[in-house]
């Protein structure tokens, strides 16, 4: 089954040149209904932070008028590109113009995500389309002859973080590890432990993001194949099940080192 989900609409910079830099737009981001919309663009080194010494690149800008209509309030991602002339630096974004005062309509944001699956294994899912505030992201899997997945490419890792690929590494059919490589040399890995009967009993995610690693550890108490209990040393949540095994309810306390109840 495909999914929608209403989103809001953001600002989006991806570099996709041999060097990165990064583009500042002066206009204003909330007109009138009727209203024109005039642009202007600086390019920066993106090693040099404004301010107080940024290196400007000269470039070229190429925005799609297409994406907004002032004649109609709402949310719009006004889409642009820059480039030089030598190939070397290459930037897409997009910003939000706000006309006048949208309350919901044609012009309310969405997400929608197709998904399409292989003709002979029905339940193997081969590829999903991501097309979100006027972005569109193919992401294809692949898999080994065990049917395990090895590979997912375009994967978002969070709202503002993505790599061109994800990597997966089994042990028979015991998910591993997830390795997500990133922008500039950094990284994240998501790390699999299990106990004898194969049931998942702890996560570790390392990210190393802007030369700092931060590492989480999140544990799976259980019974039987059931998990009761599920913490990473700063939240809590406590499972309970009916007779037959069903999950009726859950507790997330937020903080388990005060003594504040957790929510139900």
């Amino acid at each position: 089954m495909d999914y929608i989900e209403l989103t809001p609409t953001t600002a989006h910079s991806n570099n996709y040149g041999t060097e990165y830099i990064y583009v500042v737009v002066n206009c204003d981001k909330t007109i009138d209904v009727g209203d024109s919309l005039s642009l202007t663009y600086t390019y920066n080194l993106r090693d040099f932070i404004l301010p107080p010494n940024p290196v400007p690149v000269p470039m070229s800008t190429t925005i799609d008028w297409s994406t907004i209509d002032t004649s109609q309030a709402g949310y719009y991602l006004l889409e642009g590109v820059g480039r030089d002339k030598f190939g070397i630096y290459e930037l897409h974004f997009g910003i939000v113009i706000t006309v006048g005062t949208p309350s919901g309509g044609p012009n309310t944001p969405e997400a929608y995500v197709p998904y399409v699956y292989d003709d002979e294994w029905l339940d193997q899912l081969e590829s999903y389309t991501v097309v979100k505030e006027g972005l569109t992201k193919n992401s294809t899997i692949v898999y080994d002859n065990q049917r395990n997945p090895t590979s997912i490419t375009d994967f978002q890792y969070k709202d503002d973080i993505s790599s061109a690929a994800a990597i997966l590494s089994w042990s028979g059919k015991e998910l591993t590890s997830i390795y997500i490589p990133l922008d500039q040399g950094d990284s994240v890995t998501i790390g699999y432990r299990y106990n004898d009967q194969g049931y998942r009993t702890r996560k570790t995610i390392t990210e190393d993001i802007d030369s700092q690693v931060t590492v989480e550890t999140i544990r799976y108490e259980l019974i039987d194949d059931k998990v009761i209990y599920e913490t990473n040393g700063t939240y809590g949540i406590l499972f309970t099940y009916d007779y037959d095994g069903t999950l009726i309810s859950f507790n997330y306390d937020d903080d388990i080192t005060d003594q504040t109840n957790g929510d139900e």
